[in-house]
């Protein structure tokens, strides 16, 4: 399954009026540059405070813009964003060291031991870095759909921070320590001398590229598109502004100090203008959530890491007997049966992992009464660690006692399936499930097992003269005869009819002689009359067979030749029992 996306600036689509505002401010600016050509060269006064304040500004806005993005990062693991991150944290850190060494500013020279050279230079690399980073983001927009793993999220951010910072360190060395190494670029506060090195020339052809690849790639699609386009776009306009004005304090260098400060906060005032927004919609999402979370119908909880209870709804309260209160800061395992402790434990382990958990347990109520309780277990993912976990318990008591009657029913179905309803023996299916599985066990253990087969003995006469309803009497009478015998020993089954039997797992032959002769004696002991007897009673016949399972027989063998052993007893006289071997008891 897709993990849902969360909210960025590369989902979020912008709107239409959002694409016009920014036609129409880039459009806005561009006609004023155009208006203001003719006089970008004329000098004006030098206005002390404005240019610190103007980088103070800046250097904030860059900054606080850098982290946002970071945030961003952070969040989704996008490359490009990082990119950004990074572009906008050199920005505004690179004109840091570009005021402290500005002439006439903090010092007549500047700061740092800075030479003439040594400010322009800054500017240089504060307006070329610029563009570069927007190219890099523009070449790591291919991998905008992969995501850096969480793992490494903190440390991939870490490394480009550090980079970031590196090298302006490196730059503030370089150009202030070996000043005057520098090539000259500006004099007497004309810089001419940045288009015809071409410097100014070059920086100006990325920003049109980085302008070009932005609609080319982007499209305007999304608020990110939109937004950074404009940004970019304004930032062409003070380079372009900056290398028509021609020297420091003109009308274009106040103008392009501007668009820079325009250029910094497009991207910033979006980002205030989203969080709002977001905020508003977070502030309805969790009205939502805690109608969902308080008037849930089961109990919901929230733990930490800890598995420490951090809030509860009310249906926890109702569930367990306990206040709110007496829930926090309890370990959740506290209201878990002791049995079911380990189990527990467990699966809140698994859902650490980021899997959810869905289990059975059983739950202590105040008064110590047991519920059983069907456990959600859900985790809470925050930037892509796991924080804590969602807990739901569902009271599943009267759907256990519901199961345990329907097994109950089940169970005296699958008896009823098995048990003949006259004698209360075993029926036929029965006797055949546990003759085939009694016969594996004796061939695995190498053991004997024997069959007696009872037939009543002029049974159609008994039944012609008394009656079927005293027939199944008679019936029952001697099922309860064998039933009693083969209680510690066997399975006493009705085969069909009159006709019943015993199976004997690991018995021998002479223990089964032995039985039938007690069974034929206690079913002639019953005295039950039938004048068709020759001893004026009802008596039966039995046949009797022990066999040693092998590959080569089968569980029919040990019935067939008990059936032999029958016929021979109703053959020779009736009132008997006989064996397979034809050995008369």
């Amino acid at each position: 399954m897709d993990k849902p996306r969360l909210p960025n600036f590369f989902t979020i689509k912008a709107s239409a009026a959002q694409r016009k505002t920014a036609y129409g401010f880039g459009a806005f600016m561009l006609l004023l540059t155009l208006a203001a050509l003719p006089f970008l060269s004329r000098q004006l006064i030098e206005v002390k405070p404005f240019l610190p304040s103007f980088i103070a500004l800046v250097a904030f806005i860059d900054c606080v813009t850098g982290y946002l993005f970071y945030r961003q990062y952070r969040v989704s693991g996008s490359l490009p964003l990082l990119v950004l991150a990074g572009t906008f944290f050199y920005s505004g850190l690179i004109t840091i060291p570009h005021i402290l060494t500005f002439p006439h500013v903090f010092s007549e020279t500047g700061l740092l031991g800075a030479g003439k050279q040594t400010a322009v230079w800054f500017w240089v690399s504060w307006h070329g870095g610029f563009p570069i980073g927007i190219l890099f983001f523009l070449m790591a927009l291919k991998y905008k759909n992969i995501a850096i793993s969480v793992r490494n999220r903190k440390l991939t951010g870490f490394l480009t921070i550090a980079a970031v910072v590196s090298l302006v360190v490196v730059l503030t060395v370089l150009f202030t320590q070996f000043n005057d190494a520098l090539p000259e670029i500006i004099h007497d506060n004309g810089y001419n001398s940045i288009i015809t090195s071409g410097i100014g020339p070059v920086i100006w052809i990325m920003l049109l590229l980085a302008v070009i690849g932005l609609l080319k790639l982007g499209k305007m699609r999304t608020i990110l598109d939109v937004w950074l386009t404009l940004a970019v776009f304004v930032f062409f306009i003070d380079v372009t502004v900056t290398l028509i004005a021609g020297s420091r304090y003109s009308l274009g260098w106040y103008f392009a100090r501007i668009n820079s400060f325009l250029s910094a906060s497009v991207i910033l005032s979006i980002f205030l203008y989203e969080m709002n927004r977001l905020y508003a919609l977070l502030a309805e999402q969790q009205q939502r959530y805690q109608s969902l979370f308080m008037h849930n119908s089961d109990a919901v909880y929230s733990m930490n890491k800890e598995r420490q209870l951090v809030s509860v709804n009310n249906a926890c309260s109702e569930l367990l007997g306990y206040t709110k209160q007496e829930y926090i800061h309890q370990n959740g395992g506290n209201f878990i049966a002791p049995e079911y402790k380990e189990a527990s434990a467990y699966h809140f382990e698994q859902a650490l992992t980021g899997k959810p958990q869905n289990y059975e347990s059983v739950v202590l109520h105040k008064d110590g009464s047991r519920i059983n309780v069907q456990i959600t277990t859900i985790p809470i993912i925050i930037e892509g660690e796991v924080t804590g976990a969602f807990g739901i318990l569902k009271d599943i008591t009267l759907q256990k006692e519901s199961e345990q009657k329907l097994n109950e029913a089940n169970l005296v179905l699958k008896e009823m399936s098995l048990i003949d309803a006259m004698t209360g023996l075993a029926n036929r299916r029965y006797l055949d499930q546990y003759l085939e599985e009694k016969w594996q066990e004796c061939f695995k253990n190498e053991q004997p097992i024997s069959f007696i087969l009872l037939d009543l003995d002029n049974f159609k006469g008994f039944n012609d003269s008394y009656g079927h309803l005293e027939g199944d009497q008679c019936l029952m009478k001697v099922g309860r005869v064998l039933a009693d015998a083969a209680e510690f020993h066997g399975l006493a089954a009705r085969y069909g009819g009159e006709e019943m039997c015993i199976v004997l797992p690991e018995r021998t032959i002479e223990f089964a002689l032995l039985m039938a002769e007690e069974i034929r004696k206690e079913i002639e002991g019953l005295s039950i009359p039938h004048q068709y007897s020759s001893t004026g009673v009802v008596t039966a016949s039995l046949g009797v067979s022990t066999i040693f399972p092998s590959k080569d027989t089968g569980s029919n063998e040990v019935i067939d030749h008990a059936d032999q052993a029958l016929y021979d007893a109703k053959r020779t006289g009736k009132n008997k029992v006989v064996s397979y071997a034809g050995v008369n008891s």
